[in-house]
């Protein structure tokens, strides 16, 4: 399994995350992008798992986010 993190406090609400790999990302109403399947949050930072078949996808994710707040390892 991949771990996913996400600072969504830091979040500036651009959707490239969801653009690139929409089953992990979705926008919520708020505006700023979150994780699908939060596993656990602690304070303005979301945890979740992805699965290795989804890894590309998943780095491009991260890599297209401007504000560079999600990590893939």
């Amino acid at each position: 399994m991949i771990r996913i993190s996400h600072k969504r406090g830091e979040c500036i609400g651009c959707a490239a995350c969801v653009e690139q790999a929409p089953s992990y990302w979705k926008m919520d109403e708020d505006g700023l992008a979150s994780l699908v399947k939060v596993k656990n949050n602690h304070k303005q930072i979301e945890f979740g798992e992805g699965y290795d078949c989804d890894r590309d996808e998943l780095v491009q994710s991260a890599e297209s986010c401007p504000v560079h707040i999600i990590s893939i390892k």
